[in-house]
């Protein structure tokens, strides 16, 4: 038995709603996109670009860590 077995199924209705959520202006500014949810799960994407990224060329880990407490609080 695995742990992800305790969550209940999503209904088709709660999966729609997350899926289109759009109610976090930090979304529209970093481009997050909400890709797949699950009960207990939740996968999000973030296109790189540029002015994300700190002086070494790589994605500043603010916007990492946002995009983290995202995905943790949609898969709650």
């Amino acid at each position: 038995m695995h742990w992800m077995d305790d969550f209940p199924p999503l209904s088709e209705d709660i999966r729609n709603q997350i899926l289109t959520y759009r109610g976090n202006p930090v979304f529209d500014l970093l481009g997050i996109q909400i890709e797949r949810v699950e009960p207990g799960r939740a996968w999000l994407s973030l296109p790189f670009k540029k002015e994300l990224t700190h002086s070494g060329g790589i994605v500043q880990g603010g916007i990492v860590t946002a995009l983290a407490d995202a995905a943790i609080a949609f898969a709650v």
